[in-house]
């Protein structure tokens, strides 16, 4: 029975679905872990690539190493041995091996690939890339990066960048490399900063309103000096106004004003 090979290509196709499925998610959330920590120290964010790329790389790697004859076998025993004998003689032919694929192919009907997906731990991990998801753009919109993780991650960078180009020196002994730069601060030590060598005297008032009578005394009497009081004053009529006015005139200009002020 020449079909069977196809069966088994079925099979094997069919399984690394299933099986690529959870280690894409596995791969997803390294990465938006490694970009969630990237992004809060505010550093090459895309380097998050890197590990989830890796262990992507690694899923591969084991699920072709995987016998996905035996796998089936394993989640339903009534196919042990007998699949796996099919599987061998896919090629073969006779009345024994074509009554023993015809067996298996029925039998493989009955194999659903639903079974091999594992609902409560995929479910689980999409979860938590939608949590991870959130988190970032949660941080992203406050802008917070840790300046203190981030210096050192570029110290620890700078350390092994400068190791790997002296060959390895600067991390042998207790001394130093050569070349290598040191922590300290190029600003030098926090002081703080002299302005000129006089002495400043400065009293600080507080400004409120408050009457403060715990200082309150007696008046001090000062005597009064001679020649304090200005002389007297004297008032004397304006030269404009002294004018030599006849008494008959001054009747007259005195019945005119009254005469203006009674109409």
């Amino acid at each position: 029975m020449k079909s069977f090979v196809k069966v088994v290509q079925d099979i094997n196709a069919g399984l690394n679905k299933i099986l690529l499925f959870p280690a894409i998610l596995n791969a997803l959330i390294l990465f938006l872990f490694a970009y969630l920590i990237l992004s809060l120290i505010d550093f090459l964010a895309f380097l998050a690539f890197i590990p989830a790329a890796a262990y992507f790389g690694y899923a591969l790697y084991r699920i072709s190493r995987i016998n996905k004859i035996r796998k089936v076998e394993s989640y339903y025993p009534e196919l042990n041995e007998k699949l796996r004998t099919a599987a061998d003689y896919a090629n073969a032919e006779g009345m024994v091996v074509d009554e023993l694929h015809q067996e298996v192919a029925e039998d493989i009907k009955r194999v659903y690939t639903s079974s091999f997906f594992e609902t409560g731990k995929n479910s689980t991990k999409i979860v938590l890339s939608i949590i991870l998801c959130f988190l970032i753009l949660f941080f992203s919109s406050l802008n917070l990066p840790i300046d203190d993780y981030k210096m050192k991650l570029q110290d620890l960078l700078q350390d092994v960048t400068e190791a790997i180009s002296a060959g390895g020196s600067a991390f042998s002994g207790n001394s130093p490399a050569a070349g290598r730069g040191g922590k300290e601060d190029i600003f030098g030590d926090k002081s703080l900063a002299e302005l000129g060598k006089r002495e400043l005297e400065v009293e600080i008032k507080p400004a409120t309103f408050d009457l403060n009578i715990r200082n309150v005394g007696e008046a001090e009497e000062l005597p009064f000096a001679s020649g304090t009081f200005p002389p007297d004053a004297i008032i004397t009529a304006a030269s404009t106004y002294q004018e030599n006015i006849p008494r008959e005139q001054q009747e007259i200009v005195k019945n005119y004003f009254k005469k203006l002020t009674e109409g």
